[in-house]
């Protein structure tokens, strides 16, 4: 059993600690009182001593004596641009060989719970279906691929075993200094010329940081929370109403123009190919009454609630 939460004797390692979600996981962790420690490659904590994976299961082992939870972040992201196309061995090495071998060294040295942070990818990529945890898993690319995989691998090491797995699979995730598809978007809507999104009605499900954090944190001490989680804000949102409310949270006119939905895929399936122009302009949904339901989490920030903090932040 782990300890109480409220106690703040819930020793935490924190992987990826100097990343977009880790660095704001780290600082929620530490304004509440839990013994973290952060583990980057940058403090050497969390190198991979590739391709001998045992070495670095040794030393992680000893490194994790005396925690009570590992919340595993580091991984090599969705890449974009000339950096698209990592290896997939790349990813099966770091996403997935790599994830293994820490957990085999976090149950050996007696860590309570495994947090790993997947991917809602691992389902596809959208269209005409709401994904839920019943949905089958058709992961389309490396990325997706090594992160399912990696699961597979999870739940056969801590089966029968002491050491309790969570596994959380968002969606987007937005907030302050977002990194990948994200970033782009943001670069876009801070363009001063209208943008011909008005009559768009995909709708997307994403999440928020801060509720991301909400439930990474309800995950660390929730006596329910081994399983497998679906996490979004409470609704989807389309890529006109995203844009709005990025330039509405800057002070400026939406500044949206009508075009035909058909003629924009078409014209970013040209320019983008088909597969990003479908993960831009297309859906994206996934149920998580699940989630809300058996652990009583309930994201509270909305879409604008976050545009507008950042807004105020980036004046400041």
């Amino acid at each position: 059993m782990l300890p109480d939460a409220n106690s703040a004797t819930v020793r935490c390692v924190v992987t990826g600690a100097n990343g977009f979600i880790g660095r704001a996981l780290v600082d929620r962790l530490e304004q509440k009182k839990y013994p973290v420690t952060q583990w980057t490659r940058a403090n050497a904590h969390y190198c991979i001593d590739a391709p001998n994976l045992e070495a670095s299961r040794e030393r992680w082992q000893r490194q994790l004596n005396n925690v009570d939870v590992v919340i595993h972040l580091a991984g090599l992201a969705h890449q974009l641009g000339e950096y698209a196309v990592a290896a997939e061995q790349q990813y099966v090495l770091i996403n997935t060989e790599a994830t293994a071998q820490l957990a085999r060294a976090a149950l050996a040295a007696g860590v309570k719970r495994f947090i790993f942070i997947s991917t809602a990818k691992i389902f596809g990529e959208g269209g005409d279906i709401i994904y839920s945890m019943q949905s089958p898993a058709q992961p389309v690319d490396a990325y997706a691929r090594s992160k399912w995989h990696a699961e597979q691998q999870l739940q056969d090491i801590v089966r029968n075993s002491t050491m309790e797995l969570v596994v959380i699979r968002p969606p987007l995730v937005y907030g302050a200094n977002a990194k990948a598809n994200f970033a782009q978007l943001q670069k876009l809507v801070m363009l001063p010329l209208p943008l011909p999104f008005a009559s768009l009605r995909n709708r997307r499900d994403m999440i928020a940081l801060d509720n991301l954090l909400d439930l990474i944190e309800l995950c660390i001490h929730h006596p329910a929370a081994a399983g497998t989680w679906l996490c979004a804000d409470m609704q989807p949102y389309s890529l006109a109403e995203i844009i709005a409310a990025m330039r509405l949270a800057n002070g400026r006119r939406p500044a949206l123009f009508s075009f035909p939905p058909a003629l924009l895929h078409r014209f970013f399936s040209a320019i983008l190919s088909i597969a990003r122009a479908e993960k831009a302009l297309g859906d994206f949904r996934i149920d998580c009454s699940a989630t809300r339901a058996m652990l009583g989490w309930r994201p509270q920030r909305t879409m604008n609630d976050i545009f507008i903090a950042a807004a105020r932040r980036s004046a400041k």
